[in-house]
């Protein structure tokens, strides 16, 4: 029997959207083989969900405590495989998935716990097996070669020498910017004359701060 798969990432303004987008990226390349459900929080930033997805809303009385029971009553362990993005599928939360007798997957950028899921992927530069503490059968999937990026910029990566010089610059730090990276980032550029265009990703409905450079 074939498993559907089950996408699992949170995203707003207080914890930014990279673990929806990075999920995203994930069901684009897998969607043509595989049915699928996007499980997110009622606290999530519903709206930038692609309306062709299908998705499940755990609602907000479902804590990350109560989430795998939950899951466990929702979905057959059988049928379904889940792969989850973020960093409150703890140690703890992994281990009481894989008790519930499902398959997990779970994309990692910490190592910093004990790791129970069937395969982890961390697509860090020079990161190693020697970084986890992980069960006997966890398999490891690692460095740059797992990234997991969006068709397009998998596309452009086909193309050769098709930048002949670079004098544009794109800003983006994600749905969230709490150290202000955005504008450190801008006010350097500004300071290198070849760059002569600078877009910057602002998302109203989180940014509400103004700059003057």
């Amino acid at each position: 029997m074939k498993k559907k798969i089950l996408f699992r990432a949170d995203g707003n303004p207080e914890i930014g959207l990279g673990h929806l987008y990075r999920l995203f990226s994930l069901v684009e390349m897998l969607k043509d083989n595989f049915n699928f459900i996007f499980l997110t929080s009622e606290n999530s930033a519903l709206n930038i969900i692609p309306k062709n997805y299908q998705k499940k809303i755990i609602p907000k009385e479902i804590t990350i405590d109560k989430e795998p029971d939950w899951i466990n009553e929702e979905f057959d362990m059988y049928e379904n495989l889940l792969i989850a993005d973020g960093y409150q599928f703890n140690s703890s939360y992994q281990k009481r998935i894989k008790e519930k007798g499902f398959k997990l997957i779970y994309i990692d950028d910490l190592a910093s716990e004990h790791m129970f899921a069937d395969i982890i992927i961390n697509h860090s530069p020079n990161i190693s097996s020697e970084n986890f503490s992980c069960e006997l059968n966890t398999k490891l999937a690692l460095g740059t070669k797992y990234a997991l990026l969006r068709p397009t910029f998998l596309e452009l990566l086909k193309k050769k020498n098709t930048l002949k010089k670079i004098d544009t610059a794109f800003v983006c730090f994600g749905g969230a910017d709490p150290f202000n990276l955005t504008f450190k980032a801008t006010k350097a550029l500004l300071n290198m004359p070849q760059v002569k265009k600078i877009n910057i990703f602002w998302e109203e409905l989180i940014y509400t701060k103004k700059y003057t450079i």
